[in-house]
């Protein structure tokens, strides 16, 4: 059975900017975030997982701050509505019964990678549930992407139609490209389609650095050249840690289903009323 890893923080971005906007009816306070949540969960649940844990970034990498101070230090502080659901999303989890994991310092991403790689070693296969491109980069033979919003899986194949290569070289594409989000610079000049095609035909990064005199579009030849510094640093600031020193293992992440009260308590709490028949009903039928 496959090790669920729910990836927050982008989740919740998206399910706020998603969704229609939603107000709890008592206090007008915003619950589109907490709604997104626990359908998702609902959903995640009827699956019959036997492992999950909901993963949480608590503050931006400190190492990759250290290796560049401008990393996210572009980004506003996210819309208050968003900040005042925080709390929702980790509650709904907590009433689903699913392990929480998160660490000062260390992003959620690299959490993720690094449990990703400590349950294959053990013969899990794993399915990230998150909708950030960073996280594609582990999709492999035993790890797919789930993408909450649109309910489907991510899969190898969704990638390469998506940016023009495989996982595996993801990360080379977003170190040419660099990443506006993260405040992270690539190569001035060269877009997805062009990194791509480099990259199919010199291979990685490092090949196309080395094998810049052979491109023989002038301005592209200089870009990589001129850059090659800049998507150096870029390809360690997007390269997810592996292997972060973690006290949890898979066994930890054992689920054993959700105490029924402690769902429906949540959604009254949150005057979901819909969806808290939805979810009940489900729940009757199920027994």
């Amino acid at each position: 059975m496959p090790l669920y890893l729910i990836e927050n923080s982008s989740m919740m971005y998206r399910m706020f900017y998603g969704l229609p906007p939603m107000a709890r009816p008592s206090d007008n306070h915003p619950v589109n975030v907490a709604h997104g949540c626990a359908t998702a969960f609902w959903r995640l649940v009827r699956q019959h997982p036997s492992h999950v844990a909901v993963v949480m970034d608590k503050g931006k990498s400190e190492a990759r701050v250290a290796l560049s101070p401008a990393y996210k230090a572009q980004r506003k502080p996210p819309h208050m509505d968003l900040i005042r659901q925080i709390p929702f999303a980790k509650h709904a989890a907590q009433a689903f019964g699913f392990a929480i994991v998160e660490r000062q310092g260390v992003e959620a991403d690299d959490l993720i990678a690094t449990h990703t790689r400590l349950a294959l070693e053990q013969g899990h296969e794993v399915v990230i549930v998150s909708t950030d491109k960073d996280m594609m980069q582990l999709i492999g033979p035993s790890v797919i992407m789930f993408d909450p919003l649109k309910n489907r899986p991510v899969t190898a194949d969704d990638v390469t139609i998506k940016f023009g290569c495989p996982p595996e070289k993801l990360g080379d594409l977003l170190a040419m490209t660099g990443d506006a989000a993260d405040n992270i610079e690539g190569m001035k000049g060269v877009g997805p389609k062009k990194a791509a095609a480099l990259l199919e035909r010199f291979g990685d990064l490092e090949a196309v650095i080395d094998a810049a005199d052979q491109i023989v579009q002038p301005q592209l030849r200089e870009a990589v050249k001129r850059d090659a510094w800049k998507a150096r640093l870029a390809r360690k600031l997007v390269t997810l840690d592996m292997h972060v020193d973690v006290s949890e293992t898979v066994s930890d992440f054992a689920y054993s289903g959700f105490d029924t009260r402690s769902v429906l308590d949540f959604l009254d709490e949150m005057e979901l009323v819909t969806l808290r028949q939805e979810i009940a009903t489900g729940m009757m039928e199920a027994a």
